[in-house]
């Protein structure tokens, strides 16, 4: 009931005409109708064409560059700082989730030999492909991407393994001195297989 009273209400003020009106102006059927307009199709402003990405090339998939080009923003690093970083296997400048990332995103055998075509002018590339170019010129990048992973968790796995070995040197001790262990494994003297066969 009240919902038709608010209309009703609506209806008779001069709001109402104007809103009217704008739907008139707006045109929706023509941008929004499912049947298909006399009138042809709004013709694109020709300003839009100057924000289109220009021509780069682009050896990563989609995806791939895409999500290498978030690493990139994460990493605060420049390409040049990066390259230090691993040149000196400094495990403290990275943190082992983006190590991961970076191996993740390596280019594989088919994608370096297409870099290899662009190294003498890589502003032909797009902004991860230059990045992934610059990077391999780290001889042995994906090596040195896996020692670093490896020095980075191995204080983790580390832990990991002192906490079970605890646990391994506990349950040894407590089986060790159990007295009712001993008593299922106490033979009794003087039996034979005969005798327990009875």
């Amino acid at each position: 009931m009240f919902s038709f009273l608010f209309f009703l209400k609506l209806g008779e003020t001069s709001d109402y005409d104007k809103l009217h009106d704008m739907v008139k102006y707006l045109d929706l059927e023509l941008h929004f109708g499912t049947q298909k307009s006399s009138l042809p199709a709004p013709e694109p402003l020709p300003h839009l064409e100057t924000f289109k990405k220009k021509d780069v090339i682009e050896i990563l998939s989609h995806k791939k560059a895409y999500n290498a080009s978030i690493l990139i923003a994460h990493l605060k690093l420049s390409p040049g700082s990066l390259h230090q970083v691993l040149m000196n296997m400094a495990a403290d400048r990275l943190e082992a989730a983006h190590i991961k990332q970076l191996l993740l995103y390596a280019p594989d055998a088919e994608e370096v030999k297409k870099y290899e075509e662009y190294r003498e002018d890589p502003s032909k590339l797009s902004e991860p492909d230059q990045f992934m170019l610059q990077m391999l010129s780290v001889p042995e990048y994906n090596t040195r991407l896996q020692s670093l992973l490896f020095k980075c968790s191995l204080q983790e796995k580390t832990e990991e393994l002192r906490g079970a070995f605890d646990c391994i040197i506990k349950a040894s001790m407590e089986l060790k001195t159990s007295r009712k262990l001993a008593k299922i494994l106490e033979v009794p003297r003087g039996t034979t297989r005969r005798d327990t066969a009875r």
